[in-house]
């Protein structure tokens, strides 16, 4: 697994924690913005709703007014009476003239002329209004079509004298429709049946949702490709107004812009600061590394940057923390490297380091001595073979090699002919250990060539001994007390018929005749060390 630097996840880790803040927080924003700007469109479309309910029912004042104003009128009531409709008509078209929608109609009680006279749409419309006696004053739907009934009594001094109508077809009014869409800017739909509407200054139809009766405030619906609120207009039943969303959703566009543009450049500038917070940070995290690495390696004359030099608080007390701990271990390698060398100059041995290709690294004076080369002439440029007599390398190479598989695979200590500078053949005994977490070993060198000549004479003193023991005319035997016999030469054998083995396994009384005897020649023994001219009567396997 490729290791990263530290560098690389800080700035990882800085810019993660910026990116999800930014998300984070212009994710918030956004949505508080859009619910903010949705209440507001919700508040603004309430007053454009008031506004339509304003105008329309400035309307409908206006044509009561007009409606008043025409029962009023003594020209219409004495025409009326007197039946003179020529006047009648001509009264009606000058002053109750058909206007943005609204028709006025008169009848008299006497020859029940309808005055001006009708369309034929119309007609349907007053003789329904005419069969009641009642005033009116009704809103419905007339072939798909809102309308405003109106119906007022005319009289003279209480008598009645005619009827009055208005007529009030919505869809015609462009002023009023023309006002509400300036200044609610919105535009009137009518109800036309129960999920359906038609647009009275578009004439599109729309859908209405199953729940549409339920919402006072609005609702969003559909109209083409836009999207608005539509709610009720309580003035009348089935009118209805619908607001454009398009600007709204414009307004929320440009607003996730602008917060996509500020979360980039905050992005950038946190990217930025993460670089430069990293750099500043991992710069001197690095160099303290590289220093400790070469520390690690061995290069102990090495400190790691000064507090003064460390950005941060936390660096600072780990430089000095990490320096004075390096001064601690710089004294005790000091001390431990002169107490080792003094032990290692100071032993009676010859010492080496020798590395796993037997070049000896290290050696002291006795090893000098015994080698016959300066140790300049010798670390790390000769190896331990050079010194071994060529019969015994082969075998010392094999130790060594057994030993770096596994040290117990070796004898640990062992003897070999070593050869000086001047090829002087000496008799070495050698120890072998391997140094712990290294491929090195340390040996130990004995000269043992003086131990070796000493050997050699004790054994051909011992030789010369066993000669005479054994040619030797006289008697002569080994005996310890409480052990017995442990020598007899040939001639004791011979002058008291036992052999060798019969004598390891019988005491010195059993050679005396009398025991008083015995016992003075046991105590001469003991008080002079010797026994010169003793008589005694000896026995002997013949008696």
């Amino acid at each position: 697994m490729k290791e990263r630097s530290l560098s690389g996840i800080l700035t990882s880790a800085i810019i993660i924690v910026v990116l999800i803040s930014i998300s984070f927080t212009s994710g918030i924003t956004y949505l508080l913005l859009k619910r903010y700007i949705e209440q507001e469109s919700k508040e603004k479309f309430k007053i454009q709703r008031h506004q339509a309910k304003s105008l329309l029912s400035l309307r409908i004042s206006q044509l009561k007014g007009r409606l008043r104003s025409l029962i009023n009128d003594n020209t219409i009531k004495v025409t009326l009476l007197l039946g003179v409709i020529p006047q009648l008509r001509e009264r009606m078209e000058m002053l109750y003239f058909p206007e943005n929608g609204a028709y006025f109609y008169v009848e008299g009680t006497i020859d029940k002329v309808i005055i001006p006279s009708p369309c034929d749409l119309h007609k349907e419309l007053i003789k329904r209004i005419l069969n009641t006696d009642k005033e009116m004053e009704l809103f419905e739907s007339f072939k798909g079509r809102p309308l405003l009934l109106l119906s007022k009594t005319i009289e003279r001094r209480y008598e009645k004298v005619g009827r009055a109508v208005c007529l009030y077809l919505l869809d015609q009014d462009r002023g009023l429709l023309k006002d509400i869409r300036l200044t609610a800017r919105g535009e009137i739909y009518y109800r036309s049946g129960k999920r359906d509407a038609i647009g009275l200054i578009s004439g599109k139809r729309i859908i209405l949702p199953d729940n549409f009766h339920l919402i006072e405030d609005g609702v969003e619906v559909g109209v083409g490709e836009k999207k608005g609120l539509i709610s009720k207009l309580d003035i009348f039943s089935g009118l209805l107004l619908f607001s454009d969303l398009s600007p709204l959703e414009k307004t929320k566009k440009e607003v996730l812009l602008i917060l996509l543009s500020l979360s980039i450049a905050a992005l950038s500038l946190g990217i930025g600061i993460a670089l430069i917070l990293a750099k500043r940070l991992s710069n001197p995290l690095k160099e303290a590394s590289e220093r400790a690495q070469k520390i690690s390696e061995g290069e102990y004359n090495l400190d790691l940057p000064p507090p003064d030099e460390m950005p941060y608080l936390e660096l600072k007390v780990m430089s000095k923390a990490f320096n004075r701990m390096l001064r601690s271990l710089r004294k005790a390698l000091e001390e431990s490297e002169s107490f080792y060398k003094t032990i290692f100059e100071a032993s009676g041995t010859g010492l080496t380091i020798v590395d796993k290709d037997t070049t000896i690294l290290l050696c002291n004076k006795v090893f000098e001595k015994l080698s016959g080369y300066r140790r300049e002439e010798i670390e790390e440029k000769m190896s331990l073979t050079e010194f071994v007599h060529p019969d015994d390398r082969d075998r010392m190479l094999e130790y060594l090699r057994l030993r770096r598989i596994d040290p117990s695979l070796a004898p640990h200590e062992y003897e070999f002919r070593f050869l000086d500078k001047e090829k002087n053949l000496k008799n070495v005994f050698i120890s072998v250990g391997m140094i712990p977490g290294t491929k090195k070993n340390i040996a130990s060198l004995l000269d043992i060539t003086p131990i070796k000549k000493i050997q050699e004479a004790l054994r051909e003193s011992e030789r010369r001994f066993r000669e005479l023991f054994e040619s030797s005319k006289d008697v002569i035997y080994v005996y310890k007390d409480g052990e017995g016999f442990l020598e007899m030469n040939p001639a004791g054998e011979e002058l008291f018929g036992y052999s060798r083995n019969k004598f390891r396994k019988m005491s010195f009384q059993e050679l005396f005749w009398d025991s008083k005897e015995c016992a003075k020649f046991e105590e001469e023994i003991k008080r002079k060390g010797f026994v010169k001219d003793f008589e005694a009567a000896l026995k002997g396997n013949g008696e």
